[in-house]
């Protein structure tokens, strides 16, 4: 909606030469919201956790498909032609889809996996020899890795981890030993805000 009223309001801002896809483009990253604010207040209001964490869902959701359609729109700026038609928007909204559901199929199915392979290494004594360090490496490593191969393969890194965040808070947190647990709540509390921080 905002690309679109930019577009059609270009000559008042004297931006004769901005064309659809530029303006499409420029109405994908304006209209992700960043509410760090709002999330900072809820804490120190100590609100229910599930308030918290349906308004930090739907931001990060946001800014995701702001991603996506930003990459998908600057795709068409070399070889606009001045109109689109009906396969342009056809195609478009298959990349959309294709990028989202290929990212959140990613961060699903490596979580699931970091999942089995934890569960499974507790059993092993020579993880067991390594102790926690090695627990704790093996799932920040499997955190991080989501958004790695996304973005390898021209996907959405923060959907895959979005989604592999939600799969390895259900699954996975639950094969770690206690202390690993703590610590690595630890970890990712700090990391996150220093990331809202900066």
């Amino acid at each position: 909606i905002v690309g679109a009223g930019f577009y059609s309001m270009r000559t008042l801002f004297g931006m004769d030469d901005f064309s659809m896809p530029e303006a499409l483009a420029f109405g994908a990253l304006i209209s992700a919201t960043d509410p760090v604010t709002t999330l900072a207040i809820f804490e120190q209001l100590h609100v229910d956790q599930d308030l918290f964490n349906v308004v930090f869902g739907e931001s990060v959701l946001n800014d995701a498909v702001s991603i996506v359609l930003y990459h998908t729109f600057i795709k068409y700026y070399d070889n606009f032609t001045g109109s689109v038609t009906i396969g342009d928007v056809a195609r478009s909204l298959g990349e959309v889809a294709w990028i989202f559901g290929g990212s959140l199929a990613l961060g699903i199915a490596l979580a699931f996996g970091a999942a089995m392979v934890l569960k499974f290494a507790q059993s092993r004594s020579s993880f067991l020899m390594h102790g926690k360090q090695m627990e704790l490496a093996l799932f920040v490593l499997s955190c991080y890795t989501p958004f790695l191969v996304a973005e390898s393969l021209e996907l959405s890194g923060i959907v895959a981890i979005l989604f592999a965040g939600v799969v390895t808070r259900r699954y996975t947190v639950v094969n770690l030993s206690e202390e690993t647990r703590d610590r690595s709540e630890a970890i990712v509390s700090v990391l996150a805000y220093l990331a809202e921080s900066l």
